[in-house]
């Protein structure tokens, strides 16, 4: 006789079956039932962040590269251009990067965080040696002012300890 007709093996072809309904059974109750536009709506929030992530991440260059510029500029003594290019670095962070963060709480960290650190090692570097009230750039000596700021002197462009800190460490 073949094994496919004897009673255990249609027994077990049965219980096959039956492990299959099951399986497929608890499949559909681990898998939400999505709507369709439930599913459109995460996705175009997603899109939107990405759109705000790659917009942030752009911007961020800006005023990193002009932070970055004001530390050779006070290192060549050029403390006009230094003054220009902060201001530069501090509007792009006010006007620019902080309305994309506070909308997006979680863009905050990595590229922003990032010029943060570097606006605040310029900032510190220029008063450091010239002063928290830059004298006339035509006055400034080569002696250094020494003074330093402290975090909260970055709240204007919501720098945390830890952004103060990496700059400061810079």
């Amino acid at each position: 006789p073949h094994a496919s007709s004897s009673p255990s093996a249609v027994s077990s072809a049965k219980d096959v079956g039956k492990d299959d309904e099951e399986s497929e059974a608890k499949r559909r109750k681990l898998e939400p039932d999505l709507p369709a536009d439930g599913l459109e709506a995460i996705r175009m929030r997603m899109e939107a962040r990405d759109e705000k992530r790659e917009t942030l991440i752009k911007k961020c260059r800006d005023g990193q590269k002009a932070a970055k510029q004001a530390i050779y500029a006070l290192h060549r003594g050029d403390f006009p251009k230094a003054e220009q290019l902060l201001s530069k670095s501090k509007n792009c962070i006010k006007q620019d990067l902080l309305p994309i963060v506070e909308e997006e709480p979680p863009l905050r960290y990595g590229s922003f965080s990032n010029v943060l650190e570097e606006f605040v090692e310029a900032k510190l570097f220029q008063v450091w040696l010239c002063g928290r009230q830059a004298a006339p750039h035509d006055a400034v000596t080569d002696i250094p002012s020494c003074t330093i700021l402290g975090p909260e002197d970055f709240d204007e462009i919501s720098a945390t300890p830890e952004d103060y800190l990496g700059g400061l460490c810079d």
